[in-house]
């Protein structure tokens, strides 16, 4: 989806030669959905490692970037003298992507958290429970 609101935004800015912030901020989201594909991959290739670091970046970016286009959605109601049914385009979609930036940051974060390192229990241990490992 983000695509083809990103050629739209670039069609803005080439063919009218109007400024859209939407061509860097959708630009912004589909790098980061990258980021989340590329760990998937790693994932399937059992490179846990590389899964862990595009999963970080995924994590981090699919926040930033869908508040950005928030904001985008947002200034873009505020600032420009629009129709009613405009405005409440703009609103709404400025609400999607809020919300999508909290779903998917969750989601991503516990993706995330599959390959983050587990924590040592047996250093929680006392001497006198050498014989639990014998059982």
């Amino acid at each position: 989806l983000c695509g083809i609101f990103w050629v739209w935004a670039l069609y803005h800015v080439f063919a009218k030669s109007e400024p859209d912030a939407g061509s860097v901020t959708f630009l912004f989201v589909i790098v980061s959905s990258i980021f989340g594909l590329l760990s998937i991959h790693f994932y399937h290739k059992e490179r846990d490692d590389r899964a862990r670091y595009f999963g970080i970046f995924h994590c981090i970016t699919i926040i930033i970037s869908h508040f950005l286009v928030c904001a985008n959605f947002t200034a873009g109601a505020i600032i420009e003298e629009n129709e009613f049914w405009v405005d409440c385009y703009f609103i709404i979609m400025a609400m999607g992507y809020a919300l999508t930036a909290l779903l998917f940051g969750r989601w991503s974060y516990k993706w995330y958290n599959l390959f983050s390192k587990q924590t040592d229990y047996g250093a929680l241990m006392d001497d006198t429970d050498q014989d639990i490992e014998k059982l």
